[in-house]
């Protein structure tokens, strides 16, 4: 599956809520680490956020974050290179997009 049906397919998936899971922490840590690693002194910070950031809450095992830049400048930058490392921009998933 290429890039866009695979961002096709994320689109009309069905949700399904899964039980709290206390590793989600670890697994935003994890990340969290690995990003800073990858790009240090880029970040403002990383916070874990979303449901699954909230103890007890039933949630899709999506570990969302939130990253923090001094600019809009440093963000275009690390675009690509946060694409290579494994994630995909919202402006890609943006061009998969058709209709008015």
């Amino acid at each position: 599956m290429d890039e866009q049906q695979s961002w096709l397919a994320a689109l009309h998936e069905r949700v399904r809520l899964h039980s709290y899971d206390p590793s989600w922490a670890e697994v935003f840590l994890l990340e969290r680490d690995r990003l800073l690693s990858l790009f240090p002194h880029r970040f403002l910070g990383i916070e874990h956020i979303g449901s699954t950031a909230v103890p007890g809450l039933s949630a899709k095992p999506v570990v969302d974050m939130l990253a923090g830049v001094e600019s809009m400048a440093v963000a275009q930058a690390l675009a690509e290179p946060l694409c290579r490392s494994g994630y995909t921009t919202s402006a890609e998933l943006n061009a998969t997009l058709s209709g008015p």
